[in-house]
């Protein structure tokens, strides 16, 4: 019974993924279609243009950083989808690796579906993200070091 219940929540979680993941690689897809073609100006103004929750200042502020950011970077390279994680029927996170030829970056896209369409709710990226893999080293370290101190306790006992 246990063994269904986790079956029919991976099944559900992969349906709710799969629907509606058209329409949201259509709303990203001038976003890294800009990337592909090294035109880093604009970004925010593409991403965020058809909002109505975002002011032409702020636009103009996001479109600076984007620019000033990967600017610095060099070549666009390629992009690596880390972690493509619905919550229930409405919202996705989306974590993207960029590379670049100086460094990777981080992007975060949030889609949202308050009604009958999705949006793209936010966009960020970290260029610094070394403290992040260092935390997630410490973590997995730790967890393995626990696994292996489980399974060691396990052989005893048989």
């Amino acid at each position: 019974m246990r063994f269904s219940a986790i079956l029919l929540l991976l099944f559900s979680s992969f349906a709710i993924a799969e629907s509606g993941s058209d329409e949201r690689a259509a709303l990203s897809k001038p976003f890294f279609d800009k990337l592909e073609n090294q035109s880093f100006d604009g970004l925010a103004t593409l991403v965020y243009k058809d909002s109505k929750y975002v002011s032409k200042d702020a636009l103009k502020q996001n479109d600076s950083k984007f620019l000033a950011t990967f600017s610095l970077l060099g070549e666009y390279i390629e992009k690596q989808l880390l972690v493509d994680l619905p919550v229930g029927n409405r919202w996705v996170h989306q974590t993207y690796l960029l590379i670049f030829d100086r460094q990777p970056v981080l992007l975060k896209i949030d889609f949202y579906k308050p009604r009958n369409e999705w949006t793209i709710q936010e966009v960020v990226w970290e260029a610094d993200f070394d403290d992040l893999v260092a935390e997630h080293a410490k973590f997995k370290i730790f967890m393995d070091e626990t696994m292996r101190d489980i399974e060691l306790k396990k052989r005893k006992v048989e």
